[in-house]
C-alpha cells in the first residue's frame, strides 16, 4: 500500500539555499525545522489514510464515521465505505505483534485475540481479557473459548458437547454460564450435579457453539499470521477512537487501541469467493477417493494455510475437479493467491486454470506443494461465468490439495 502522503514534496526543502535565505538566519532556521518535521516518516506523521478499491488513496488529520450513512471522512473526502479497501486511523504507534507463547482467546464471530491475563469480572456471565485491545469486560456468549496453545481444544471435531482443560486433566459437558468467578459446568460425569470450576483453574475452555461470522459491513485487524483476524463494526458516529466495537460484542468499543493499525473493509464491494455457491461442481478421484471442495479450511477441516500464513477466506479443491460460479457479470476484479495447501507440505503437484465464459483467464500447468504463493490479479469486466479447475500432475492427485487463499471478488460500481 502507498505510504501515508505528507502533502508536500521533501525534495522542495532539500534544494541547496540560496544566499537570501542564507543572509536571513530565522528563516533558514525555519526552513530547517520544517524539513525536519516532514523527514520523519509515516509512522510519526501519523496521518489518516483511506484506500479504496479503485486505487484511490487519500490521507488526513483523521478519520470520521458516519454509522446511519455507512461512509468515511477523511481529508475533507466522504466515501461510502463499501468502496473502501484499507483504512488506517493513524495517530498512533499501531497494535504490537502477538507472542506465540501468549493466551489466545477465541470470539464468537471467529475473532482471535491474543491475551496477557483471563479473569473472572464482578458481573455474572462475563469474563475480564486483558490483551492489545485493552481490557475488555466480555459477554460469555462472546466467546467461544480460550487456549494456551496454537489451537483450541476440540474445535474442529464438530461435538456438541463442551470442553474444559483443568491441571488434572479434561472435562467435558455443558457450561450452564460464569458465576460466582466459576464456570458451572454439568459434567458428563455426574450430570445430575453441576461442578463449580474457579476460573483461574481453567487452562482452555472450547464452547460446542459454531462461529458465527458478522454479515454486512466490518472491518478487520490481524493480530497473528497464524490466527483470524479481529472483526469490527462500527458502534457509533464520530472519530475512530469512539465507533469502532468489536463484532462478537458489539457494546465492547475498543476503537482508541486500534488508533495505528491497518484495518480491512469487508462486506462492501468486497465479496469472497468462498461466500457464493458454485453452480456445477465436478469431482473425480484418480484413485476412486473423492475429497469434496472446502471454504475457508482445508480438505480435512483444519484452518487453511499458504505459505505459512493462515487465511480466513478461501476455496480448496482437490484434483480432479471443476467449480463453476454464476457472476452475472457483476464484478470487475479477482484477486487470490494459488497454491498447494500448506498441510501436504512439498506433495502436490497439480494443473491448474481459471476460464470466464469459456475464455481462459489465467493458466499454470504445475503448481507444485512447497513453492511460494502466487499472486493472481484478474480483470473479470463483463464475466457471467467463472470456473476453476484442478487437473491431474505428474503424481496423479497425490497431495493436490489445491488452494485459493484470501480469494475475493470487487463488485462493478454500476452493481
Amino acid at each position: 500500500m502507498p505510504s501515508i502522503a505528507s502533502g508536500r514534496s521533501a525534495r522542495a526543502v532539500r534544494r541547496p539555499a540560496s544566499t537570501r535565505l542564507m543572509a536571513r538566519p530565522r528563516a533558514w532556521r525555519a526552513v530547517v525545522l520544517l524539513a525536519a518535521a516532514l523527514l520523519v516518516g509515516p509512522g510519526m506523521l501519523a496521518a489518516a489514510t483511506v484506500s479504496t478499491l479503485d486505487g484511490r488513496v487519500i490521507s488526513g488529520p483523521a478519520l470520521v464515521f458516519a454509522e446511519a450513512a455507512g461512509t468515511v471522512t477523511v481529508g475533507g473526502t466522504t466515501l461510502p465505505l463499501s468502496d473502501c479497501d484499507w483504512l488506517e486511523p493513524g495517530d498512533g504507534a499501531g497494535l504490537p505483534p502477538a507472542n506465540g507463547k501468549a493466551l489466545g482467546v477465541w470470539l464468537a464471530d471467529g475473532s482471535w485475540m491474543p491475551a496477557t491475563a483471563l479473569a473472572a469480572a464482578k458481573a455474572d456471565d462475563v469474563i475480564q481479557v486483558t490483551c492489545a485491545l485493552g481490557t475488555l469486560t466480555l459477554p460469555l456468549a462472546s466467546i467461544h473459548g480460550w487456549s494456551p496453545g496454537a489451537e483450541l481444544p476440540g474445535a474442529h471435531e464438530g461435538g456438541e458437547v463442551d470442553v474444559v482443560q483443568l491441571d488434572s486433566g479434561v472435562v467435558t459437558g455443558r457450561v450452564d454460564g460464569l458465576k460466582a468467578g466459576a464456570l458451572i459446568l454439568h459434567s458428563d460425569l455426574d450430570p445430575t450435579k453441576p461442578l463449580s470450576l474457579p476460573i483461574e483453574q481453567v487452562r482452555a475452555l472450547c464452547l460446542s457453539v459454531p462461529a458465527k461470522a458478522p454479515r454486512g459491513l466490518r472491518l478487520s485487524v490481524s493480530l497473528s499470521e497464524s490466527h483470524a483476524p479481529v472483526r469490527l463494526v462500527l458502534g457509533a458516529s464520530g472519530s475512530a477512537d469512539q465507533a469502532l466495537c468489536l463484532a462478537a460484542a458489539p457494546q465492547v468499543a475498543v476503537g482508541k487501541a486500534l488508533m495505528g493499525a491497518r484495518l480491512r473493509i469487508d462486506g462492501g464491494r468486497r465479496v469472497y469467493l468462498s461466500e457464493l455457491t458454485p453452480e456445477q461442481v465436478e469431482e473425480v478421484g484418480a484413485f476412486g477417493v473423492v475429497w469434496p471442495w472446502t471454504r475457508d479450511r482445508n480438505l480435512d477441516g483444519t484452518p487453511l494455510k499458504l505459505g505459512g500464513i493462515r487465511y480466513d477466506r478461501g476455496i480448496v479443491v482437490h484434483s480432479q475437479a471443476k467449480l463453476e460460479w454464476n457472476l452475472a457479470g457483476a464484478y470487475e476484479h479477482l484477486h487470490a493467491l494459488v497454491g498447494i495447501a500448506d498441510i501436504v507440505a512439498d506433495q502436490g503437484d497439480c494443473e491448474a486454470s481459471l476460464v470466464g465464459d469459456g475464455t481462459v483467464l489465467w493458466h499454470r500447468e504445475s503448481v507444485k506443494g512447497g513453492d511460494k504463493p502466487l499472486a493472481l490479479e484478474l480483470d473479470l469486466t463483463g464475466v457471467r461465468r467463472l470456473e476453476l479447475h484442478g487437473d491431474y500432475g505428474a503424481r496423479f492427485d497425490i497431495g493436490d490439495h489445491l488452494a485459493l487463499a484470501d480469494a475475493y471478488l470487487v463488485k462493478s460500481s454500476r452493481h
